[in-house]
């Protein structure tokens, strides 16, 4: 699994505090959490056009990001297109919003992109962030079946299962499985 973390860094701009890369003990992931500062930003637009870059570019079967916000900043339903279009779903989490319009906002961009949108409104519900990033990692949204860049099985050995066999035709897609 990979793992990536943009944040609004005020007058700084936006950028990754954690570029993404693959999970590992978690230690940097914990490191760059705990080291976030929390701004104000007027619009999610910077902060989602480098995520869908990132994730758009990442190798991986399943593109997600995960928004925590109070929800008042604005957001292009242009750029929300694009997520879609790209297959990159944006679960929303709504932290003590100032309005209920606020949470539109958030359950909108849940809504287009394919995602989840989840409601914090107090110190209890707070608490609940670890088991929310946690449900969304475990879920599989995609389909089980993988289609993509055909390539070409290697014989390695020589069992009895393939005996017989002297190439094999590009594979573009099977169905994923758990083991």
């Amino acid at each position: 699994d990979l793992v990536g973390i943009v944040e609004f860094q005020g007058f700084s701009g936006t950028d990754w505090v954690h570029p993404i890369s693959p999970v590992g003990d978690g230690g940097a992931v914990k490191r760059a959490i705990n080291n976030l500062t929390f701004g104000d930003m007027q619009t999610f637009d910077d902060s989602l056009q480098l995520t869908l870059a990132g994730l758009v570019n990442a190798d991986a079967g399943q593109r997600h990001a995960i928004v925590i916000s109070d929800g008042d900043p604005t957001v292009s339903t242009r750029l929300l297109q694009q997520f879609k279009a790209a297959g990159v779903s944006l679960s929303t989490v709504g932290v003590f919003p100032h309005s209920p319009r606020d949470l539109t906002t958030l359950k909108r961009m849940a809504n287009i992109t394919g995602g989840r949108f989840y409601e914090v409104t107090d110190n209890a519900a707070l608490a609940t962030l670890p088991q929310i990033f946690i449900k969304e990692a475990q879920t599989v949204k995609r389909s089980l079946i993988w289609e993509g860049r055909p390539f070409t099985p290697t014989i390695v050995s020589l069992a009895d299962t393939v005996r017989g066999i002297h190439g094999l035709p590009p594979i573009s897609g099977y169905v994923v499985a758990a083991h």
